[in-house]
């Protein structure tokens, strides 16, 4: 994950979010009044966006996600996951740190249930 990546450009940003949204650009001109096409923030994951709903008039954030990050995560993952379980057959005095076990695969996967959370 990483916090200083270039956003992408307002259209495309604006093309995801209608893919986002099962009524695509109808849907999403009759959520919001008011979208600025220039990102608060970007990151690994997405961008936000401010928008203004139309239904009450409240000022929003709207996080767009990079596209493919499903296929991403699943390839980066995978990866890890491999990195892990050769970890865990190596010898080593750290698979038990302060009394409890520990398993690098079972970290991973715990990180993995967490991070697939996020997208």
């Amino acid at each position: 994950l990483q916090d200083d990546v270039p956003a992408n450009t307002g259209q495309e940003a604006l093309d995801l979010a209608y893919s986002a949204l099962e009524g695509g650009q109808k849907q999403f001109d009759e959520l919001f009044e008011e979208y600025d096409s220039t990102p608060l923030a970007a990151a690994s994951l997405g961008q936000v966006h401010k928008a203004k709903l139309r239904s009450n008039g409240d000022i929003v954030a709207v996080k767009v996600q990079r596209p493919n990050l499903r296929k991403i995560y699943d390839q980066d993952m995978e990866f890890l996951t491999t990195i892990a379980q050769f970890m865990d057959k190596m010898p080593s005095s750290s698979k038990n740190v302060g009394g409890i076990s520990s398993s690098w695969t079972k970290i991973f996967q715990d990180a993995e249930e967490i991070l697939y959370r996020e997208i």
